[in-house]
């Protein structure tokens, strides 16, 4: 046998010993794991002040849901905020009236944001509208997701956390692919309400879970929180803006008790009638209704009524 065809001998017996090998490693190698599903659950959530309004979307069943604080703002995150050893990846669902948008909102449609903090704008959609969405911001990885849907602004920012932020958008952007619109209820308001109705020009607020957590009966009695609404009703004070005169406190308090209503927390040693956050609490077949007063002359006097319902 020449030195060639020894060497090709020697190469043939190589390749067949590679690829022996690499089809028993192969063969004896268990299958890998496939990679678990994630599974979602739905969240619905209104604003009653606007029949237009009202959607769901699915997040993952891991998900925590923040206790609602407004009407407008909801947000859902990885886990609840400050838990420890957890990328904190959220998403914020805002909603804003057209004619008035709140300075946020306005900067955001105007262009400021963008400019200001080094986005680039992209078309797309969210539940069939079109929309725009801010990415590639210079410093930073959020984003933020905006339209208009007859007379409401919504606004989605997306934070991807700081570890996998490839693994933590593509949950957000699944999120955001959920979306939809769907039938809000129609406000109405709670029979309490015709107590006060007349006592001055009112700006109300239906479906407001902050508040209701404020009202607390002096024995610890929180009446019915199955709902865990209130319907606020808030006096901007009387006199010339900004109402430095005096508040309806005295005629809602007259209305409360004339109609049956017992007060079951008083205002405290340390919470005088001309300091802020002052607060009282009556209650009537189980149901509680807060008093919150704000005095400061120069800015304004205020009184805001909270039904639980």
């Amino acid at each position: 046998m020449n030195q060639k065809t020894l060497g090709i001998a020697l190469a043939i017996v190589i390749i067949v010993g590679a690829v022996g090998y690499f089809t028993f490693m192969k063969k004896s190698s268990p299958a890998p794991t496939p990679a678990p599903t994630t599974t979602y659950k739905t969240i619905s959530w209104h604003d009653p002040e606007n029949t237009i309004l009202g959607f769901q979307f699915d997040i993952p069943n891991s998900w925590y849901e923040a206790p609602q604080s407004s009407e407008g703002l909801m947000q859902v995150s990885s886990c609840p905020p400050n838990t420890a050893e957890c990328d904190y990846v959220y998403l914020n669902i805002m909603a804003g009236s057209v004619s008035q948008p709140g300075a946020y909102i306005n900067n955001l449609v105007s262009g400021s944001i963008e400019k200001d903090y080094g986005y680039s704008k992209i078309s797309t959609t969210v539940s069939g509208v079109p929309a725009y969405e801010l990415v590639n911001k210079t410093y930073g990885d959020d984003r933020i997701i905006y339209f208009q849907k007859e007379n409401e602004w919504y606004v989605f920012e997306l934070y991807p956390g700081t570890k996998n932020k490839t693994e933590a958008y593509a949950t957000l952007e699944k999120i955001v692919s959920t979306f939809k619109f769907t039938s809000a209820q129609t406000p109405t308001a709670p029979s309490a309400y015709q107590l006060f109705k007349d006592i001055d020009e009112w700006e109300l607020s239906y479906q407001n879970k902050n508040y209701n957590s404020l009202m607390v009966c002096a024995d610890g009695s929180k009446g019915d929180t199955s709902k865990g609404y209130t319907f606020g009703m808030n006096s901007n004070g009387y006199g010339d803006p900004p109402g430095d005169i005096d508040t309806p406190y005295q005629k809602v308090v007259n209305a409360l008790k004339d109609n049956g209503w017992q007060q079951c927390k008083a205002i405290g040693q340390t919470e005088l009638q001309d300091t802020q956050g002052t607060s009282e609490v009556f209650i009537k077949s189980n149901k509680l209704i807060g008093i919150f007063r704000h005095y400061s002359m120069g800015i304004g006097n205020s009184l805001w009524v909270s039904i639980q319902y």
